[in-house]
């Protein structure tokens, strides 16, 4: 599989899992909205990490996730390995970058001692 094939994938998996993850995310988002449309990642993307004061374990989750999108040569586990797929991805917008940023006037802590706090 290309690099390009494997940030198509990469993408459809990020758009197929997002939604059903959003109790996941950290912290807590104060805005989402989801589509139906084939979003993939650009060849160049990167992680823009805006957070001054980034706890070590944020920071090293972003490098791992950035490794990730490099490196990880799996193909998609469905019949055809996602051939059906391709035409939704061809017309697909790509996502050049991720900004994590807080809102002013937060705090931020590590995702360890936040994963513990109270909702």
């Amino acid at each position: 599989m290309t690099l390009r094939g494997t940030f198509s994938v990469l993408a459809l998996a990020v758009g197929l899992i997002l939604p059903t993850s959003v109790l996941a995310l950290w912290p807590i988002p104060t805005g989402l909205s989801t589509g139906m449309s084939a979003l993939k990642l650009a060849p160049s993307f990167k992680f823009d990490v805006a957070v001054s004061h980034a706890p070590a374990d944020l920071t090293a989750a972003v490098a791992q996730a950035r490794y990730y999108l490099e490196n990880d040569k799996l193909g998609r586990l469905v019949v055809g390995r996602g051939a059906n797929d391709t035409a939704a991805l061809k017309g697909a917008k790509s996502l050049p970058s991720l900004k994590l940023c807080l809102t002013e006037g937060s705090t931020v802590d590590s995702i360890s001692a936040e994963s513990v706090k109270p909702l």
